[in-house]
């Protein structure tokens, strides 16, 4: 989240001297921001620019190329606390001695610098391969401080006024400036508190990798076992032979796109069968929820994972009839060339979600978790991405859907498992990040105690998790043990409820994805 998102409220406070800076903006001295400064400076801190190695410093807009080149990471990658590296941009190799400066390492932090809703992200860089940045970025490298700590801290609620506190310009128009960045005052916990909030990021990435490792092995077991479906053998010719199997409904010209009639003709071979023998698919639809209801939006659904970011229908502002979800796969009508398909598991039966969503739900005995990851694999993008029609919304039909044709693989139940402890793997991954930036507060605020957590990574390092369980198993979604009634920071006054669903099946899977990183 931006941290621009509470600008603009009306206000009344009175400052001292001792609080005005460079900006004299009425913006920079709401209330809840001159409180951040003070209770921050009332407890061990330092500079942001003090714990870091080189100076805070951000890219040089580089000479971009399509689909090839130097990776580089934008805002867009910045939307979790974790630097993501999907869908991303690339640079000309040849300029690489032009941006050598704002290549990234492991542990090291972005902050983005402008945009109105995007501006004041933090995220860090958790990968080994060589990306670069933009010039939207600001590149914090820590020393002296847990990086993943810092990370965590300006994702908390006092970091985001820290660094809202910078921002300047009109909506649209939004920038913040190197300096201010610089003079963040941060609070610097014990090391060892530190770390145990930074180790909370790390299991995190590990998770997220692990997932990441698992989705991989079900494309690549795919593409070995229907090895022609993964090329393209595209000739350019203007007309196709089409099997009159494969004549359908529509004389829509995508049908009969070549290399869509290539790759059905190729698997029904193989033995695959239309989505409509093995599937049906459902569309009921309620305006019967309350705010509270839990919310699956587009944007929620990730193009290249099964992650799921979900949010509630007063987060996201829903009015009107919603898509009533059950567990199993959704596909989404519009724009089909974005991949939106995803899973609803069983703890999000019964939410609503975008009525553009198709629920698809297995009649056969094939897993509703391999149906899945045939529905998002690159089989079926190539099936229906020829297919939508519309110039500005394009879009498919529940009929392109059941006229799909899927492999089945002999060992789709083991191939479904793995996408179920993936997702699963995400959304502890989203649990401990958001884990981190509550301890933070937690700590800030007086609800835990630095000797607390210094005791629990004591006993961690002792081979002892009890003091660890016993204070994640503390957390809510608002805070530690917090009381939503009483909550002021969040928007959202949703039903408290331990953040972590089940710690034991955090533990087994935390111990699963080390397996996994160390063989």
């Amino acid at each position: 989240m931006s941290v621009d998102t509470l600008r603009e409220t009306f206000h009344i406070n009175r400052i001292s001297h001792q609080d005005l800076q460079d900006f004299l903006t009425a913006q920079t001295y709401r209330p809840e921001i001159t409180e951040a400064k003070r209770k921050i400076r009332s407890l061990p801190w330092a500079n942001l620019q003090g714990v870091c190695s080189k100076p805070i410093r951000q890219g040089k807009s580089p000479k971009y190329l399509e689909n090839t080149g130097l990776v580089c990471v934008k805002p867009k990658n910045t939307n979790d606390m974790l630097v993501s590296l999907e869908d991303t941009d690339f640079i000309d190799p040849l300029t690489v001695d032009q941006i050598n400066n704002q290549k990234l390492k492991y542990g090291d932090i972005v902050i983005t610098r402008s945009g109105s809703g995007t501006i004041g992200r933090a995220s860090i860089y958790s990968g080994q391969h060589d990306v670069y940045t933009n010039d939207h970025l600001f590149i914090v490298q820590c020393k002296t401080a847990d990086s993943h700590y810092v990370c965590s801290f300006l994702n908390s609620y006092w970091g985001a006024r820290l660094l809202e506190a910078g921002i300047s310009g009109s909506t649209g128009q939004l920038n913040l400036s190197n300096e201010h960045i610089k003079n963040i005052p941060l609070y610097k916990p014990n090391e060892l508190a530190q770390k145990y909030i930074g180790d909370k990021v790390r299991q995190a990435e590990e998770l997220r990798a692990w997932a990441k490792g698992l989705e991989n092995q079900f494309t690549q077991t795919l593409s070995q076992a229907y090895p022609e479906a993964f090329i393209d053998k595209r000739t350019g010719r203007k007309y196709s032979k089409a099997p009159v199997d494969d004549i359908s409904y529509t004389l829509n010209p995508g049908a009969f796109d070549e290399e869509r009639l290539r790759i059905r003709i190729y698997l029904k071979s193989k033995g695959a069968q239309k989505l409509r023998t093995i599937a049906s698919i459902q569309g009921p639809t309620t305006s019967d929820y309350s705010a509270e209801t839990v919310y699956v939006g587009l944007d929620a659904i990730s193009s290249g994972s099964c992650a799921l970011s979900v949010s509630t229908v007063g987060d996201s502002d829903v009015k009107g009839t919603s898509r009533l979800l059950t567990e199993g796969a959704v596909v989404a009508k519009l724009r089909p060339y974005l991949n939106k398909v995803a899973y609803i598991p069983a703890k999000y039966s019964g939410a609503v979600g975008s009525t553009e969503l198709l629920c698809v739900q297995p009649s056969s005995d094939v897993s509703s978790w391999y149906l899945y990851g045939a529905l998002k694999s690159e089989i079926t993008l190539k099936q229906l991405k020829p297919l939508a029609s519309g110039s500005t919304h394009p879009r498919i039909d529940q009929y392109d859907l059941y006229d799909v044709v899927l492999p089945i693989h002999s060992e789709y139940e083991t191939l479904g498992e793995m996408l179920q402890k993936a997702q699963s793997a995400y959304f502890y991954s989203k649990d401990l990040t958001t884990a981190a930036k509550l301890l933070v507060e937690a700590l800030i605020e007086g609800q835990l105690t630095e000797p607390q957590l210094i005791d629990a990574q004591q006993a961690l390092e002792a081979g002892d998790n009890s003091l660890d369980q016993a204070i994640l198993a503390g957390l809510t979604p608002q805070g530690f043990n917090a009381d939503p009634a009483a909550n002021t920071k969040t928007e959202s006054k949703a039903q408290s409820q331990a953040l972590f669903s089940d710690l034991d099946e955090l533990t087994r899977l935390l111990e699963q994805a080390q397996e996994a990183a160390n063989d």
